[in-house]
């Protein structure tokens, strides 16, 4: 949720207004009345919810503030320099397949040979890296800058928890 409101809140305040809106969108529930009490919710309190959203789906997007974060922030894959990813398997802020997405924008945009993704074991958490870990990557980066050529896999060993089998799967989004 940080991302999606103080992130966001500051790029709205940066580039002049709204990054994105809702004008036209209905706001629907298909699930019935069992899959609700399921979760905890009666009828009358997803339809009070939806008749405040749908209320206030008027928020149109800023033009400039929408071309601002369509340069700045949309990845395109077009790097010029080495980039090194150190992801945990289970984050729960930043899904893993989100590296997935990034390799294939970077592949496509033929900058693959510029990318080299590293997947840690360990507790569910976002960016709870050790030391360990911390210094092998530095190391790893700092190896391929001075060297040009890109980390291998003696890096990164599983003894500092490193998982060198993983894949992320497909991207969920």
């Amino acid at each position: 949720m940080w991302k999606a409101t103080v992130v966001r809140s500051w790029n709205e305040a940066e580039t002049g207004g709204p990054v994105a809106g809702n004008a036209g969108m209905e706001y629907t529930v298909d699930e019935d009345d069992a899959t609700l009490a399921s979760l905890g919710l009666t009828r009358q309190e997803v339809d009070e919810t939806l008749d405040y959203m749908n209320a206030r789906a008027n928020i149109v997007p800023n033009r400039a503030a929408r071309l601002h974060v369509d340069q700045w922030g949309t990845p395109t894959g077009r790097i010029r320099r080495p980039v090194l990813t150190m992801h945990y398997k289970h984050d729960g802020m930043a899904f893993v397949t989100n590296e997935s997405y990034y390799k294939a924008l970077i592949e496509g945009a033929g900058n693959g040979h510029r990318l080299v993704q590293t997947y840690v074991n360990g507790p569910a958490g976002h960016c709870s890296f050790t030391p360990d870990q911390y210094r092998s990557v530095l190391g790893a980066m700092e190896s391929w800058l001075n060297t040009g050529v890109a980390p291998d896999a003696s890096f990164f060993p599983a003894t500092k928890g490193f998982n060198l089998t993983f894949s992320p799967g497909r991207w969920i989004f």
